[in-house]
């Protein structure tokens, strides 16, 4: 299982491996290209389970949770140009609270 884990996580350009006693996580001219891409893809995910939540009405934690991460993407959309899955995801949130732009 660990070395299947090793292999999906060098071919997404993760570079975080499970070791023995906790993680090691490889920077560098591989990592760096990828990390970007990684990151709007988790903020993306943290999104779509927020959204979930709310669907699903799992309110534990939520408002936090929604907060938090809308802020994240707020900041992040200030700063840099934000991907379609980005804005589909932030898309769907806004619609699961009821909210629009």
């Amino acid at each position: 299982m660990a070395a299947q884990k090793a292999i999906a996580s060098r071919q997404n350009r993760e570079f975080i491996f499970d070791i023995v006693g906790g993680i090691e996580i490889f920077t560098g001219k591989d990592s760096v290209k990828g990390f970007m891409d990684n990151y709007i893809l988790r903020l993306a995910e943290a999104l779509y389970n927020i959204a979930w939540k709310l669907e699903n009405k799992i309110t534990f934690n939520i408002d936090d949770e929604k907060e938090y991460f809308l802020e994240t993407y707020y900041r992040f959309s200030e700063r840099f140009n934000v991907p379609d899955h980005l804005t589909k995801a932030y898309e769907q949130l806004m619609a699961a609270s009821g909210e629009s732009d």
